[in-house]
């Protein structure tokens, strides 16, 4: 009986300091991370293989975490204010503006001048990330990844596309072309008109190129004023943007429409293909800094 007690007594007071110690730490936080913005130092992924520093930097404007009081922060991966709350102990959730996860990180070390923190990524590995508190007026610029540059579009897009059924082609699209392995990533939106047979459509699409080929795809529906045939297509095919000047392209794609529901008409083509032209109305380049496939501003 009296050991019961003693090991009843025990976890009694363990539960007492560790609910005490989380307090500390939940304090602490509130106290020292706030009102700072903190400035990235080292990048270090930790893994079954070992450590390995991926950059050291120092960079206020660029490289740096801003928390406010008022549960918002800014980040140089984020283009508008987030939201962070301390979930238990030193594990703090930062979320995006949409409300999805950014990062959950555990603050291993923190005072009024230092910040260490680790983000556990789904494949088990650890990114341990500290930073610095920024000075007032700090110009310090020190980052051990190269420049590259990035040329931002939007454009128009304009084809036609033909198997069965013959469709004109019409839209806009955002594109970003990394100009260090010429991939462009493009999205947005157009219109596929066949008058001529009474059917229009509206497609989102999106696809991604290399230098010679594409591959995406588009989602939207088609209307014949009776009925609305809502379309997924898959499609892949060729660029020749090598030949045109940056930021345009032309394609030759081949893609599947698949038809969601019964109603049928036969003059949406379920296989098409398509010849479009994508031409820059705006343009924008500017140098970002990169290491894993990771893009920063």
């Amino acid at each position: 009986m009296k050991s019961l007690v003693r090991l009843t007594a025990a976890v009694v007071l363990t539960m007492v300091a560790l609910s005490a110690n989380a307090q500390i730490n939940k304090q602490k936080i509130n106290e020292l991370l706030p009102g700072k913005r903190w400035a990235l130092a080292l990048y270090i992924v930790q893994s079954s293989l070992g450590a390995d520093t991926i950059l050291r930097v120092h960079d206020c404007a660029n490289e740096f975490l801003e928390v406010m009081p008022n549960g918002t922060f800014l980040s140089s991966n984020l283009r508008k204010a987030g939201t962070w709350q301390i979930m238990d102990d030193s594990t703090v959730l930062f979320k995006k503006p949409s409300g999805a996860k950014l990062m959950l990180a555990k603050i291993n070390y923190l005072t009024a001048d230092s910040l260490t923190i680790t983000d556990f990524a789904k494949n088990k590995d650890a990114f341990v990330q500290t930073f610095n508190k920024c000075r007032a007026d700090d110009a310090t610029f020190v980052d051990s990844r190269p420049e590259f540059s990035l040329l931002e579009t939007w454009s128009v897009i304009a084809g036609a596309q033909y198997f069965r059924a013959g469709f004109a082609e019409l839209g806009i699209a955002r594109g970003d072309l990394t100009l260090w392995n010429s991939l462009l990533y493009s999205y947005g939106a157009h219109v596929e008109l066949a008058p001529w047979n009474n059917i229009y459509g509206l497609m989102a699409h999106g696809w991604i190129e290399d230098k010679r080929f594409l591959f995406g795809g588009a989602v939207g529906a088609y209307n014949d004023t009776k009925h609305t045939y809502v379309a997924f297509r898959p499609s892949l095919g060729f660029t020749a943007k090598q030949l045109l000047p940056k930021g345009y392209s032309l394609h030759l794609a081949y893609g599947y429409n698949f038809i969601i529901g019964e109603q049928r008409n036969n003059n949406i083509n379920l296989h098409n293909i398509s010849l479009r032209v994508r031409i820059p109305f705006s343009k924008q380049e500017r140098k970002v800094r990169r290491f894993e496939n990771q893009e920063y501003e």
